[in-house]
């Protein structure tokens, strides 16, 4: 049966009509691609393997749309070629070899994780022109615990690995490394501190801690990310595999819809509009620095990769490489928008701030155009009060990319906790 479906354009909305068209239910795990190679097919896939549907322009202008008729899926992947690599502590080995030590500065104490050696939670301070440090070890690891965890990995590696729930309702996959006998709890002599650290994958992690909490006496949690990770399916970000649509240019119409090609060009020329300037709170009590930081003047930057990222408040998200005698390469994240802002927490209301907030969330959309999803790119910035001993500048930034370029981007700064509890309902300093 032949099928003719009036073009839409947009390259999201004719994947989707062309799947509906076909009786296809939209489905995330299965992902397409379109094509359009002109008057001649890639042939790489036989007829038998193809469905065809017929799509005519707002012009007049005709395609031949080839389906593959059998779509992909990431689950179907996988199924077909199972992985047989390294096992999740094979991967985490050379990490532990280096013998690397991650930081996490809180107000009074500092976290120190030795991976694949021992969690240390310190402090130190002079009195009387002496050093005084106070010191507790919140667990230990060996190799020969590493070889029975690798060990009891291998007899249980067909269940698929739980997920931990990140702040902004991100879930992702972790290996759990357990360290034990850490120093004397005051609950008994029989009972020692352990720490169960979770390794989640992130490509531009260079290993920091995320968070470290005493989920109970004694008894703590730290969530690391990690590139070592990545290599491994079962915690590498969810992709899927493209299955691509071919639409051949019949009757002398020319190989992209003008339509589409006019819809590219103007995304291209027209500026976006002005932001609408954002008054800094006039508290007198209020730093300058967080005057400027509400008013955007003052960017926040970070990151220890080969990227860095830089945050500027009601205006962008950026993330840049600089390379001395190089120009600067620099990719546009999202930049602020107040109703862009306002309907997205509306779509989204589980991330508007409660009577006590723990974090921020706001919504900067229409980055730079993505090369995969012909998208343009977007962020959720989660915004969390961080003292630092009393160093107001100092800022920990981190960023996770849970579906291909839409990026959540993590400012832990004492500057967010001068106007945390005073924002309205989209959590905007009031």
């Amino acid at each position: 049966m032949t099928v003719w479906l009036t073009l839409l354009y947009g390259a999201a909305s004719l994947a989707l009509l062309l799947c509906s068209a076909r009786g296809n239910i939209a489905d995330d795990s299965v992902l397409f691609s379109i094509n359009w190679p002109g008057a001649s097919p890639d042939k790489k896939l036989a007829p038998a393997e193809l469905e065809t549907l017929w799509m005519v322009s707002a012009e007049k202008e005709r395609y031949q749309c080839l389906l593959p008729a059998k779509p992909v899926s990431r689950e179907d992947a996988e199924a077909a070629a199972p992985y047989a690599g390294p096992t999740p502590l094979a991967l985490l080995k050379p990490l532990f070899s280096r013998l690397f030590c991650s930081y996490r500065l809180e107000q009074y104490w500092t976290y120190e994780l030795c991976h694949g050696k021992s969690v240390r939670q310190y402090h130190e301070e002079s009195i009387d022109n002496k050093v005084v440090l106070q010191e507790y070890f919140l667990g230990k690891y060996d190799a020969k615990t590493l070889e029975a965890d690798d060990a009891s990995y291998l007899s249980r590696r067909s269940r698929r690995p739980p997920r931990i729930r990140l702040e902004g309702g991100l879930e992702l996959p972790y290996f759990a490394v357990n360290m034990t006998g850490g120093t004397a709890c005051e609950l008994g002599e029989q009972a020692q501190r352990t720490t169960r650290v979770l390794y989640v994958c992130s490509q531009e992690a260079r290993n920091e801690v995320l968070s470290i909490d005493e989920l109970s006496t004694c008894e703590y949690q730290a969530v690391v990310l990690t590139p070592y990770l990545c290599a491994h399916p079962d915690y590498s970000p969810e992709t899927s595999p493209e299955n691509p649509i071919q639409c051949v240019a019949q009757d002398g119409a020319p190989r992209k819809p003008k339509g589409l090609w006019t819809e590219q060009v103007q995304q291209q020329l027209i500026p976006p509009e002005p932001l609408p300037p954002q008054p800094p709170p006039t508290s007198e009590k209020m730093s300058q620095l967080v005057q400027d930081f509400l008013a955007g003047s003052y960017c926040l930057t970070g990151g220890a990769g080969w990227w860095k990222y830089e945050f500027c408040y009601g205006k962008r998200v950026s993330q840049f490489h600089e390379e001395k005698g190089k120009e600067r390469i620099s990719i546009l994240l999202g930049t602020w928008d107040h109703k862009a802002h306002v309907a997205w927490l509306d779509k989204h209301p589980e991330r508007k701030p409660g009577r006590t907030p723990r974090y921020l969330t706001h919504f900067y959309g229409s980055g730079d155009t993505c090369d995969l999803t012909q998208k343009p790119r977007t962020v959720e910035v989660l915004l969390k009060c961080r003292q630092a001993k009393g160093n107001i500048d100092s800022v920990s930034l981190y960023l996770l990319e849970p579906r291909t370029c839409e990026y959540i981007l993590g400012v832990e700064s004492a500057i967010v906790c001068s106007f945390m509890d005073k924002v309205d309902e989209y959590a905007l300093p009031s």
